[in-house]
C-alpha cells in the first residue's frame, strides 16, 4: 500500500504480504456475496412460490398459474445470476488492478525497509 509519511514525503510500498492479503480478503468477498446471493435467492423462490403452488391445485388455475410461474421464477433466478456476474467481474476488476500495483511496487526501488 502506497502510505505518505509524517513531515518528509516517505512512501512505504507494499510488500508481497500485504498484496496476498489483500487478495484473499477479495476472494472472500466474493465467496460472501455469491454464497450470499444464492441463499437469498433460494428462499425467495421458496416464498414467491408458495401462492402459485396452491393456485396450481385449483383446475380453472393450474395452466395460468404454472405460466406464471415459469416466467416468476426466470425473472428472479435472472437477477440473481446478474448479482453474482457483476460480483465476479468485479473481483476480477479489483484483481487486474492490485496486480497492477504488484508490479508497479517490485519495480519501483527500495531499501530493506521497503522505502524508496
Amino acid at each position: 500500500m502506497l502510505r505518505s509519511g509524517s513531515g518528509a514525503n516517505k512512501h512505504y510500498l507494499m510488500k508481497g504480504n500485504a498484496m496476498s492479503k489483500l487478495q484473499g480478503l477479495t476472494k472472500l468477498v466474493q465467496d460472501a456475496v455469491d454464497k450470499s446471493a444464492t441463499a437469498i435467492e433460494d428462499v425467495h423462490l421458496k416464498v414467491a412460490n408458495e401462492p402459485l403452488n396452491i393456485l396450481k391445485k385449483i383446475p380453472p388455475l393450474t395452466a395460468p398459474a404454472t405460466g406464471i410461474q415459469k416466467i416468476l421464477n426466470l425473472c428472479i433466478t435472472s437477477a440473481y445470476e446478474i448479482i453474482r456476474t457483476v460480483n465476479r467481474e468485479t473481483g476480477n476488476m479489483v484483481n487486474l488492478a492490485l496486480e497492477k500495483v504488484e508490479k508497479l511496487t517490485q519495480s519501483c526501488p527500495h531499501d530493506e525497509e521497503g522505502q524508496p
